[in-house]
């Protein structure tokens, strides 16, 4: 959006739908097909965790995060052969969308340009220990960086909204 009066302005193309589900398609074969090291190439530089408790966590503890989690179930996401994503349920909003009484709110490390992702996963559970490998809904707030890749600015997993 722009003023008339504005005089030149550089248009953007929206985020489609078919970039957010290469984003959750990579995401999810991050585990499946063991590529661990992609996490470091799908996440902004300063992305965050979203944690129950509404407190983000840092890009570093969200590694960490995602680096133990596949390490705990390995074997187990490798046998996950089949789609999980359910990209045609996705929900998505934008910066303008979103305040802070709205469900779901804004995310604080919002900004103009994001958009805010909430894609239903067909859950999965461990076999061995009935511990969740994937939880039933992925929320990603994406971001296009300076070099106009989109990446992952915030994820978080839940069950149910």
């Amino acid at each position: 959006h722009a003023s008339a009066l504005g005089g030149v302005v550089a248009l953007r193309q929206p985020i489609s739908n078919e970039q957010i589900g290469d984003i959750v398609h990579k995401y999810v074969r991050a585990f499946t097909e063991g590529e661990r090291d992609s996490f470091d190439e799908l996440l902004d530089e300063n992305a965050v965790l979203f944690a129950d408790n509404a407190r983000a966590q840092p890009r570093a503890a969200l590694l960490q995060v995602l680096r133990v989690r596949y390490q705990q179930h390995a074997q187990e996401y490798r046998a996950i052969h089949e789609d999980i994503a359910r990209l045609d349920r996705i929900e998505r909003w934008s910066s303008d969308d979103l305040g802070p009484l709205t469900d779901p709110p804004r995310p604080p490390e919002m900004r103009k340009g994001d958009v805010l992702v909430r894609v239903p996963l067909d859950p999965q559970l461990s076999p061995s220990t009935g511990e969740p490998l994937f939880r039933s809904t992925l929320t990603l707030l994406l971001r296009r960086g300076a070099d106009r890749v989109l990446r992952i600015a915030g994820v978080g997993e839940s069950d149910g909204r």
